[in-house]
């Protein structure tokens, strides 16, 4: 993979299904779920003043629940 296809965006449509699982399990598996932004961040904020904080609240294109961690890479339909 070069540098000019290594950021594209991935098209959902490109993904077989097991793929779009395996996606979906490595973005919500495991991770804590928040129904609202305002909750998450301040689950963050208090993260942060213990030092384990420094990550980002994110809306999962997934399961459409809040996360708090690395925001994942956009992605689109075609």
């Amino acid at each position: 993979m070069n540098m000019a296809t290594q950021y594209l965006p991935i098209l959902i449509g490109d993904l077989s299904e097991p793929e779009r699982k395996l996606m979906q399990a490595a973005s919500c598996d495991g991770k804590s779920t928040y129904e609202t932004w305002s909750l998450a961040n301040g689950i963050n904020k208090r993260r942060a003043r213990n030092g384990k904080g420094g990550n980002q609240v994110y809306r999962c294109p997934h399961c459409h629940e809040y996360h708090i961690g690395i925001k994942p890479k956009k992605i689109r339909n075609k």
